[in-house]
């Protein structure tokens, strides 16, 4: 295997075992377990979103965008989208109550871990916005980090040789 390949295998382990413990902690009430745990799990999905696109020479937003509405990849780019504004916009993950500034909490509607409902503005994001609220949005924690894990898997590259 090359080192692209396992890079890829070692990061697609990486999101599974994030995921594993974001659905574990989503069972207690300890509400920094959960935000730590998914703080993880969306760096794991980045870095398989970047394990991806990067060997395969895919740069830019509108070219990621359109590889990922055609085979099902939606919710990787909702997290990534999320991922990227809890980075560069100092989302926190540490405050405790509600919804706060978090990009999840306490469902308003019964027990549970959700992601909180956002709204992003930026053009060149609204795609990406849209499958937030579409495929992230209010939905438990670990759902949608699943489904960027059941894509990732899906696009597993071959070994060579």
């Amino acid at each position: 295997m090359d080192g692209t390949c396992e890079y890829y295998l070692l990061s697609l382990r990486a999101l599974e075992l994030a995921v594993q413990r974001v659905k574990e902690t989503c069972k207690g009430d300890d509400i920094e377990a959960a935000a730590i745990e998914a703080h993880f799990a969306l760096h794991a999905v980045y870095d398989l979103h970047e394990a991806y696109f990067q060997p395969r020479g895919i740069h830019g937003t509108a070219a990621k965008d359109k590889i990922l509405a055609a085979t099902g990849g939606q919710a990787v780019g909702a997290l990534s989208l999320a991922r990227g504004k809890r980075t560069h916009e100092l989302v926190t993950f540490l405050r405790t109550g509600g919804f706060s500034d978090r990009p999840y909490g306490m469902g308003p509607y019964g027990p549970g871990w959700i992601w909180k409902e956002h709204y992003w503005t930026d053009p060149k994001l609204q795609q990406r916005a849209a499958w937030y609220q579409n495929r992230v949005s209010r939905r438990l924690l670990w759902a949608p980090l699943d489904e960027a894990w059941m894509w990732f898997f899906a696009q597993c590259p071959q070994e060579n040789g």
